[in-house]
This record gives structure tokens, sequence and C-alpha cells, in this order.
């Protein structure tokens, strides 16, 4: 198999191509070993021999798991009452002791949610937050 760069983008042949006709880059052996071992890695990956260290931001990876424990929440809540119990309460359709139960379990979920929002902001590393988002995944509200 022979690797080359064409169009940036990494195509391989069963052949090497005739240098005649083509002038593309061809992938030395080590490159093409670290390609086949690496199908993801960019071109500049590829060529260095090393995949980049991916540097994420504290903040900003702070932000998209409260969003992501934000959607469990909604997503745990829902299956407990759907969306449109809790538009249904203010119509009157319930119960009283229905109405509370459904207040209950929502604050029960909010509560949770800014639990583990406070314990995310007040995280100092990535792993800390990623203990906190995975041990929390069924929000274990009872």
């Amino acid at each position: 198999m022979v690797c080359y760069i064409i169009d940036k983008k990494i195509i391989t042949f069963e052949e090497e191509l005739d240098s005649i006709l083509y002038n593309y880059q061809k992938l030395s052996v080590e490159e093409t070993n670290f390609y086949l071992q690496n199908p993801t890695a960019t071109i500049d990956e590829i060529l260095n021999l090393g995949l980049a260290v991916q540097v994420i931001d504290l903040n900003e990876y702070k932000v998209s798991c409260i969003a992501k424990v934000s959607e469990m929440s909604f997503e745990l809540r829902r299956r407990i009452y759907d969306d449109y119990k809790l538009m249904n309460v203010p119509l009157g359709l319930y119960t009283e002791a229905e109405k509370n139960e459904i207040a209950s379990v929502c604050d029960r979920f909010r509560n949770e949610f800014y639990r583990l929002k406070q314990a995310i902001e007040n995280a100092q590393t990535i792993d800390e937050i990623n203990t906190i988002v995975d041990s929390h995944k069924y929000l274990g509200i009872s």
C-alpha cells in the first residue's frame, strides 16, 4: 500500500503512481504506518509522526458540561413527567395532590441541577469535572 497527499487528503493505492504522470507527495513508510495506526490524524500530525496535544479551555469545558448536565436533568425529568403535563398544571387539570407532586419532582431536579452546576463551577481540573458529570448521570433523584 502506498499513500499520497492529494487535494489535502490522504489517498491510498495498491501500487506506486507513475512519477512522470503524477507529482503528488508520497508518504514515507513511517508516515504511512502512522496514518494506518491513526486514521483520523491530520496531515500535519502524520507528517510530524505525532498527534497534536489538544488544549481544552477549562471555562469553556465547564460551560459545555453544565449544558450537558442540564439536558440530562430535563431528559430524566421527562421520564417521570413529560413536558405536556407541566404545561397542563396551570390549566387546572390535576388535583392539588398531583400538582404538588409534579412541583416537588421539578424542584428536586432543579435543586440537583444547581448543586451540580455549582460543583462544576468550583472544579479546578477537567478530571474533577468529568468525575462530577459521570457520577451524576442519573442525578439520583428519589
